[in-house]
């Protein structure tokens, strides 16, 4: 299935920051809410920001 993710994440392996940024602004609040469910609101900013700088 090609969806637009999908392209972006084709695009970001090959180097283009512009599909990377669309993939973490798509993918912001999905991955907020897993650390919030882990950690709690007072901490999953940071788990966010982990994320992104591991990504």
């Amino acid at each position: 299935m090609d969806t637009p993710e999908h392209n972006h994440f084709d695009a970001a392996r090959k180097g283009d920051s512009r599909a990377f940024e669309l993939l973490m602004e798509s993918f912001r609040t999905r991955i907020y809410a897993v650390a919030c469910r882990l950690v709690g609101s007072e901490h999953a900013e940071e788990i966010v920001m982990d994320t992104y700088l591991k990504a």
